[in-house]
């Protein structure tokens, strides 16, 4: 999904000239124009800014991570092992499960036993982590 980037200093300039407009007005208007005006709309602006700068720092985190958990409680508790193959061989992503004698990694070909046998062309089989979570939490649901 694609969204446009909100203008915020534009939103808050509509808030201001709405005030504006509103000081003509009644005492009632006049009293939601200041609280709009002069507290909601501020304090979202600030809290819109805040989340914005964390999703930034979150994804100049996640373009250097080379490996996720993630634990999935719907499907048993089962341990998801998401992982970026060597950037000087490829950039495939690899989703494996911990099991006794190697492990189980989902590929585009199902579950394959002992992940250690696998070429590295089956085992990093997806384009990136998103996909690679998506497509084992949709293969480990009964």
């Amino acid at each position: 999904m694609t969204t446009t980037p909100l203008d915020l200093d534009e939103i808050a300039a509509r808030a201001a000239g709405l005030y504006e407009y509103a000081t003509g007005l009644d005492k009632a208007w006049q009293d939601e124009a200041d609280q709009l005006a002069g507290t909601d709309v501020p304090a979202l602006l600030a809290y819109v800014r805040s989340l914005h700068a964390d999703l930034e720092a979150a994804h100049r985190l996640a373009a250097d991570a080379t490996e996720y958990r993630v634990h999935t409680p719907e499907n048993g508790g089962t341990t998801l092992l998401v992982r970026r193959q060597n950037l000087a061989h490829g950039t495939g992503w690899a989703a494996s499960t911990l099991a006794h004698g190697g492990g189980r990694a989902w590929t585009t070909e199902g579950w394959q036993e002992s992940i250690s046998a696998l070429s590295v062309d089956r085992l990093f089989c997806w384009p990136n982590a998103t996909t690679a979570i998506a497509e084992a939490r949709r293969a480990l649901t009964p």
